[in-house]
């Protein structure tokens, strides 16, 4: 039976914000934990099947892994992948339609909602794949956005050129039996390899990957200049850029600062931008994948919304507290 909309949290929903908000080693917990503290919940509480309960557990370990590879500081009631819906059949060695028929019970009680994706390439329309928006509260139902609708996941002209296309993917998993490395749902909601997430809610090290960025927008203004210059220096490395370019990076990330100091929060848009960036160094394809990203952030119009951001401070000067 599914229940009303109402301010009570679930409580497995509720343990999982609450260890987020701690976040210190003690009460840190294996990602299987979480994922499974809420699928029986939701099991209980919506009266799954077994089909749909595993079906939805498994949709949830991607979410949460997706939770701890951006590092989220704040605990969404909902998070939403970009996967093709035959990745997900592949996963469970079964047909498309058999998957279709375990989400209409998630569907109806509002743990999933999923649609399929149009965009424009070659001149033409084209289907890119599924967005899936996953409820990680079961008290609360998953809702549709549309601007994650309208963001852009994948280049598939650029994926075409590289063999990568969701279905040339799977048709070779399907025909060598093997996972490729481009293909399982997580890997398609996170298509660079360069950093797998680990089986673990809060990455260990995150000093060392881009995601530093994130730290950026919600650092003290006291810690802000550490942070800001640590994140630069994880963009060098991993796009293998110029040294030099150092004082060009922490530039990009304080003026994003400042921009969500304002309410205009661009972090997700830089970071989409540098992880394209390092799956063309990965590839191989390109000479300067560094200048390729400061191109990609020119032309998506970041570029401009970094130089209009307002002029503030956004750190303490002298350790001021």
């Amino acid at each position: 039976m599914t229940s009303a909309r109402s301010s009570i949290e679930s409580p497995a929903f509720t343990c999982l914000k609450a260890d987020l908000a701690a976040n210190p080693p003690k009460v840190r917990k294996d990602i299987g934990f979480y994922r499974d503290k809420i699928a029986r919940e939701a099991r209980e509480r919506h009266n799954l099947n077994q089909q749909s309960f595993e079906l939805y557990k498994h949709l949830l370990n991607a979410a949460l892994l997706w939770l701890g590879h951006k590092r989220l500081s704040t605990l969404p009631k909902q998070i939403t992948l970009h996967a093709p819906l035959e990745q997900v059949a592949l996963d469970f060695a079964v047909h498309r339609h058999t998957i279709k028929n375990w989400l209409r019970s998630l569907v109806r009680v509002g743990l999933v909602v999923y649609r399929p994706q149009k965009v424009t390439a070659w001149g033409r329309t084209c289907h890119s794949g599924t967005v899936w928006f996953i409820s990680l509260d079961p008290t609360r139902k998953a809702r549709l956005i549309w601007s994650d609708m309208r963001e852009t996941y994948r280049n598939l002209e650029q994926d075409k050129s590289n063999g990568k296309l969701s279905y040339t993917v799977i048709r070779h998993t399907k025909e060598s039996g093997q996972l490729s490395i481009d293909a399982g749902l997580l890997n398609w909601a996170i298509p660079s390899t360069n950093t797998q997430p680990v089986n673990n809610l809060y990455v260990e090290n995150p000093s060392s990957t881009v995601e530093a960025l994130f730290e950026v927008e919600f650092a003290s203004r006291k810690d802000i200049g550490e942070v800001v210059e640590r994140a630069a220096r994880a963009i060098l490395a991993a796009l293998g850029d110029d040294p030099r370019r150092f004082g060009g990076w922490c530039w990009i990330l304080w003026q994003a600062r400042r921009l969500a100091d304002v309410g205009q929060s661009i972090f997700a848009h830089l970071y989409q931008q540098i992880r394209r960036g390092m799956d063309a160094r990965e590839r191989g394809r390109l000479n300067n994948p560094a200048a390729f990203t400061r191109h990609l952030l020119d032309e998506t119009g970041l570029l401009d919304m970094l130089r209009s951001a307002p002029v503030r401070r956004v750190a303490y000067l002298g350790g001021r507290s």
